[in-house]
């Protein structure tokens, strides 16, 4: 899999809070943990965590 960001079903270029509500309304927040982590926190209260790599442009995927 291409190191993009994805999520149901989606490949995204790059992610904002925009890009995760145009994908999925379960999603209101993104938090940024490190520079290594991301958090996606849902209207259900399950929380996924996205990794994303150190270069530029190589994007993240949801894990």
């Amino acid at each position: 899999m291409n190191p993009e960001w994805q999520l149901a079903g989606h490949v995204l270029d790059s992610v904002t809070y925009a890009d995760f509500v145009a994908v999925s309304e379960d999603y209101f927040g993104i938090d940024i943990l490190d520079k290594y982590w991301l958090r996606l926190v849902s209207r259900n209260d399950h929380t996924e965590y996205i990794t994303q790599t150190l270069n530029a442009g190589d994007g993240a995927r949801v894990v």
